[in-house]
């Protein structure tokens, strides 16, 4: 699993506000939520700072949150306390646990991870007999043109749908897949956003983006749109604006699966 902690690719709490990545991030744990209650303890596999992990705490019975970035979990432990909410530093490759979770959650991970079935095997390990594993990660199609690796250096494979189930049914009894979907301005805004991203990835010959701290790439991007978005392409948004449904899942944001150990 390759190392993002400097990087755009961990979203958290101060992303907020009308940020769309965020909303459609925080879309995936308000979904995982209507799978969870009082009676439920849940792992939240790549939590980031803990702001889906803190979302969930306050409806189960108990959370634990794992990432594999020390200061990442340091700075979630200092923003987020509660009784029930625990965080883990731990590779999602080698997890400790045994039939001990209810649900595991794993938002944007997979598209990470070198060894997907071993990943897979462990998810299913921990999960209980009958558990719900949630995974969510970005939707190749929209993403890249056929052929084309992705242009993002720290994702290793990007999934489209009947791919990413093919996977799954190696580990899960039954899956449920769906997509992300959104209102057309915002989809307008994120083709608008990946086109920012390939440039980017095109004329960075040596790689310079996807190490520099991320303050800066984040005015490097916000350059780019000032030169090249309209003025009534800004959009705010909220978690109205996102819903997931069965329906065109191949021209959705993001796929998520739902699956049965």
């Amino acid at each position: 699993m390759r190392d993002n902690k400097k990087t755009r690719e961990r979203i958290t709490g101060e992303d907020s506000g009308n940020s769309i990545i965020f909303n459609r991030h925080l879309a995936a744990y308000k979904y995982a939520a209507s799978y969870v209650d009082r009676k439920k303890s849940v792992l939240d596999l790549g939590c980031s700072d803990g702001y889906g992990s803190f979302l969930i705490a306050k409806i189960s019975k108990e959370t634990v949150a794992l990432d594999i970035d020390k200061k990442t979990i340091e700075d979630a432990r200092k923003k987020y306390s509660m009784a029930n909410l625990k965080f883990v530093l731990g590779n999602a490759l080698s997890l400790k646990w045994k039939n001990k979770f209810d649900i595991v959650v794993s938002f944007q991970v997979i598209e990470h991870i070198e060894d997907v079935n071993l990943y897979l095997h462990q998810i299913k390990k921990v999960l209980k007999k009958g558990g719900i594993f949630i995974l969510s990660t970005p939707n190749r199609l929209l993403r890249l043109r056929n052929g084309e690796k992705p242009w993002n250096k720290f994702h290793i494979h990007e999934f489209e749908k009947e791919e990413l189930t093919s996977f799954l049914k190696k580990h899960f009894s039954k899956i449920e897949a769906m997509g992300l979907h959104s209102s057309e301005d915002i989809y307008e805004a994120e083709r608008k956003r990946l086109y920012i991203r390939r440039l980017i990835a095109k004329f960075d010959l040596f790689d310079f983006y996807s190490h520099l701290p991320r303050e800066f790439t984040d005015r490097i991007v916000g350059l780019i749109k000032k030169l090249t978005l309209r003025k009534k392409d800004k959009k705010t948004t909220n978690q109205n604006d996102f819903w997931f449904s069965k329906d065109k899942v191949d021209i959705s944001l993001d796929l998520l699966s739902v699956c049965t150990k």
